[in-house]
Protein backbone atom coordinates (compact mmCIF):
# COMPACT_ATOMS: atom_id res chain seq x y z
CA UNK A 1 0.00 0.00 0.00
CA UNK A 2 1.53 3.18 -1.01
CA UNK A 3 0.93 6.52 1.46
CA UNK A 4 0.08 9.76 -0.38
CA UNK A 5 0.93 13.29 1.05
CA UNK A 6 -1.88 15.69 1.85
CA UNK A 7 -3.35 17.32 -1.06
CA UNK A 8 -3.14 21.34 -1.67
CA UNK A 9 -6.03 22.78 -1.92
CA UNK A 10 -4.82 23.90 -5.32
CA UNK A 11 -4.11 20.51 -6.83
CA UNK A 12 -8.46 19.97 -6.44
CA UNK A 13 -10.29 20.96 -9.55
CA UNK A 14 -13.69 22.32 -9.61
CA UNK A 15 -16.23 19.56 -9.68
CA UNK A 16 -18.70 20.71 -12.55
CA UNK A 17 -21.79 18.57 -11.45
CA UNK A 18 -21.68 19.88 -8.33
CA UNK A 19 -24.96 18.95 -5.92
CA UNK A 20 -26.26 22.31 -4.60
CA UNK A 21 -29.24 21.19 -2.86
CA UNK A 22 -30.15 18.17 -0.70
CA UNK A 23 -33.20 18.45 1.10
CA UNK A 24 -33.42 16.22 4.42
CA UNK A 25 -37.16 14.53 3.58
CA UNK A 26 -37.93 13.75 7.70
CA UNK A 27 -39.52 10.18 6.49
CA UNK A 28 -41.69 11.56 4.00
CA UNK A 29 -39.93 10.48 1.02
CA UNK A 30 -36.53 8.47 0.02
CA UNK A 31 -33.71 10.66 -0.07
CA UNK A 32 -33.53 13.04 -3.45
CA UNK A 33 -31.75 16.04 -4.64
CA UNK A 34 -31.58 18.67 -6.81
CA UNK A 35 -28.64 19.70 -8.68
CA UNK A 36 -27.37 22.36 -11.12
CA UNK A 37 -25.78 21.01 -13.76
CA UNK A 38 -23.99 24.26 -15.57
CA UNK A 39 -21.86 21.60 -18.05
CA UNK A 40 -25.17 19.72 -19.13
CA UNK A 41 -26.86 23.20 -19.05
CA UNK A 42 -29.63 21.48 -17.03
CA UNK A 43 -31.63 21.46 -13.49
CA UNK A 44 -31.69 17.54 -12.50
CA UNK A 45 -33.55 16.16 -9.61
CA UNK A 46 -32.64 12.92 -8.42
CA UNK A 47 -34.82 10.39 -6.48
CA UNK A 48 -33.41 7.73 -4.45
CA UNK A 49 -34.97 3.82 -3.92
CA UNK A 50 -35.47 3.17 -0.66
CA UNK A 51 -32.42 1.97 1.60
CA UNK A 52 -33.86 -1.07 3.14
CA UNK A 53 -31.76 -0.45 6.13
CA UNK A 54 -33.69 2.29 6.92
CA UNK A 55 -36.84 1.72 8.90
CA UNK A 56 -38.76 4.80 7.20
CA UNK A 57 -38.24 3.97 3.80
CA UNK A 58 -40.13 0.90 4.26
CA UNK A 59 -43.19 3.44 5.08
CA UNK A 60 -43.56 4.06 1.55
CA UNK A 61 -43.79 0.37 0.25
CA UNK A 62 -46.13 -0.62 3.03
CA UNK A 63 -48.18 2.26 2.99
CA UNK A 64 -50.67 1.28 -0.06
CA UNK A 65 -54.44 1.00 0.07
CA UNK A 66 -54.84 -1.19 -2.25
CA UNK A 67 -57.23 -0.16 -4.73
CA UNK A 68 -58.52 2.84 -2.71
CA UNK A 69 -55.94 5.57 -4.04
CA UNK A 70 -57.53 6.71 -7.11
CA UNK A 71 -55.18 8.78 -9.84
CA UNK A 72 -55.76 10.32 -12.89
CA UNK A 73 -59.05 7.52 -13.74
CA UNK A 74 -57.43 5.08 -12.34
CA UNK A 75 -55.36 3.71 -9.12
CA UNK A 76 -52.27 4.35 -7.64
CA UNK A 77 -50.14 3.29 -5.22
CA UNK A 78 -50.98 5.32 -1.98
CA UNK A 79 -46.97 5.78 -0.42
CA UNK A 80 -45.54 6.62 -3.93
CA UNK A 81 -48.26 9.51 -4.70
CA UNK A 82 -47.61 10.71 -0.88
CA UNK A 83 -44.09 10.92 -1.43
CA UNK A 84 -44.97 12.58 -5.01
CA UNK A 85 -47.46 15.32 -2.81
CA UNK A 86 -44.22 16.05 -0.44
CA UNK A 87 -41.65 16.52 -2.90
CA UNK A 88 -43.86 18.68 -5.53
CA UNK A 89 -45.01 20.65 -2.04
CA UNK A 90 -41.44 21.29 -0.49
CA UNK A 91 -39.74 21.52 -3.92
CA UNK A 92 -41.56 22.58 -6.89
CA UNK A 93 -41.00 26.27 -6.23
CA UNK A 94 -37.21 25.74 -5.74
CA UNK A 95 -37.38 24.00 -9.34
CA UNK A 96 -39.33 26.61 -11.05
CA UNK A 97 -37.38 29.34 -9.11
CA UNK A 98 -34.21 27.49 -10.84
CA UNK A 99 -35.54 27.38 -14.17
CA UNK A 100 -36.85 30.67 -14.58
CA UNK A 101 -33.12 32.19 -13.59
CA UNK A 102 -31.80 29.60 -16.10
CA UNK A 103 -34.11 29.66 -18.82
CA UNK A 104 -32.19 27.61 -21.52
CA UNK A 105 -32.09 24.49 -18.88
CA UNK A 106 -34.18 21.28 -19.45
CA UNK A 107 -35.26 19.45 -16.55
CA UNK A 108 -34.07 16.27 -15.60
CA UNK A 109 -35.73 13.33 -13.23
CA UNK A 110 -33.53 10.78 -12.33
CA UNK A 111 -34.17 8.07 -10.41
CA UNK A 112 -33.40 4.76 -8.63
CA UNK A 113 -35.36 1.62 -7.67
CA UNK A 114 -38.58 2.99 -5.71
CA UNK A 115 -37.41 6.82 -6.95
CA UNK A 116 -38.47 5.36 -10.56
CA UNK A 117 -42.55 5.28 -9.49
CA UNK A 118 -42.31 8.73 -7.99
CA UNK A 119 -40.43 10.29 -10.80
CA UNK A 120 -43.08 8.56 -13.09
CA UNK A 121 -46.10 10.18 -11.38
CA UNK A 122 -44.06 13.56 -10.37
CA UNK A 123 -43.93 13.99 -14.31
CA UNK A 124 -47.66 14.10 -14.54
CA UNK A 125 -47.89 17.38 -12.25
CA UNK A 126 -47.64 20.54 -13.71
CA UNK A 127 -45.42 23.21 -12.32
Amino acid sequence: MKNWELASAEEFQPVPRLCRYYKETHGQSTPYMICLDHEKVDVVLAIRGPHLGNQCDYAVLFDNKLGQTTFDGGYVHNGLLNVVRWVFDAEHKVLKDLLERNPTYTLTFARHSLGAGVVALLTTVEF
